[in-house]
């Protein structure tokens, strides 16, 4: 399981699912967030703070 913080409240959101998409500079990891407060957001993998 991988948390991260929810980019609309910061509470402690789950990583639901991971996907890659094409970009002009090659594939990028996106995913979908879930956080406590039913919050759901789709982002560049690197745009999330990971807690492992």
């Amino acid at each position: 399981m991988t948390f991260t913080s929810c980019p609309d409240c910061g509470e402690i959101a789950e990583v639901i699912d991971r996907f890659v998409l094409p970009s002009t500079d090659g594939p990028v990891e996106h995913v979908r967030t879930q956080c406590l407060r039913r919050h759901f957001y789709w982002c560049h993998w690197q745009m999330s703070d990971s807690i492992d």
